[in-house]
Formats: C-alpha cells, structure tokens, sequence
C-alpha cells in the first residue's frame, strides 16, 4: 500500500507534464449508477482535457522490483550491460502481463480487472501503471464498444439473479 501511493504521485507528475488539467483522485468503492449492485475500486479515477475521464490500476509488481522488462533507450543510466540494439527486452514469462509490443495481453487478468472498471465507473480508458523502484510502464487500455453490448448481458444477468432471489424470498416467508 505505501508503494501505491508513491506510484500514484509518480504516475501523476508525470502526467501532469504532458496533460493540460491533468488530475488523480483516490476513488474507493465505486457503484455503478445503473447497476448498483456491481461496484469497482480502481486505485485511481484520472481526467484530462485531451483525454478525458478514466480509470487507474496500479501494479506493484515485487518479482520486478530491481525493473521491469521494457525498452530501454541508449544514454539511459540504468541502460544494462550487453543489452540487444534494438533497446527492447522482451519477457519471456507467460504470466507477465505485457506483450512485445507493450500492450496488456487481453488473455491476462489485469486486462479483464481493466475493463470492468471501465465499464463500473463509467470510464473511456483505464491506464494501467506497472511501478518498481527502478522503472514503471504506463500502458493504456481502451474500453471496447463491442463491450457494451456484453455489459448489457451482464446488467441483465445480474438484474435476473437478482430477480430470482427475490421471487425464492418471497416463497420462503
């Protein structure tokens, strides 16, 4: 949790360098306004005047804390040793949540963890910061139209859940 906060102050100075009105608030629990019933708690709700509204996750990744996989550009300080041209290293680890082109793997949880802040908090993005000591990626994730559709499904999953408990309540008293 501490290295949350240092995280999100990090992500937002840097934002606020290329972002006119720029500005990060911790939100806590969100409920959707038409679903009340699903909530979201992204560690961060974003708005710019260029970009608009969205969402912010925060990955403290432990297993990385020395830096993670990424580019790296020559003149870097941390630049290392013996390193391929091109100035990319590629992970290797399934369970790393980027591709090689740096991009959330839609196969990974983060990237459904993403989405449904989207959808809960109403957001057109959600920019999803992997933060270690000594390097962090900011990789953002776009909310799908098609996903509306599958939202839809869901809102009309849960309100027929939420249905059938009531009608069960009723028998029961």
């Amino acid at each position: 949790m501490k290295n949350e906060e240092k995280a999100r102050k990090t992500y937002a100075k840097f934002q606020q360098e290329f972002h006119k009105n720029f500005s990060c608030i911790t939100s806590g629990l969100v409920l959707n306004e038409t679903v009340p019933h699903l909530g979201a708690s992204p560690d961060g709700l974003i708005e710019c005047d260029c970009c608009g509204k969205g969402c912010l996750e925060i990955k403290c990744l432990y297993k990385y804390e020395d830096g993670l996989p990424g580019p790296y550009f020559h003149g870097d300080d941390n630049y290392p040793p013996n390193f391929p041209e091109n100035g990319y290293m590629i992970c290797k680890e399934s369970e790393y949540p980027l591709d090689s082109e740096f991009t959330l793997k839609k196969s990974h949880k983060y990237f459904t963890q993403c989405q449904g802040h989207m959808m809960i908090c109403d957001r057109s993005y959600c920019d999803l910061y992997l933060w270690s000591q000594k390097r962090s990626i900011a990789v953002r994730v776009i909310y799908y139209n098609s996903q509306r559709k599958i939202n839809k499904g869901i809102h009309r999953i849960y309100s027929t859940k939420t249905d059938v408990n009531l009608r069960r309540n009723n028998r029961w008293q």
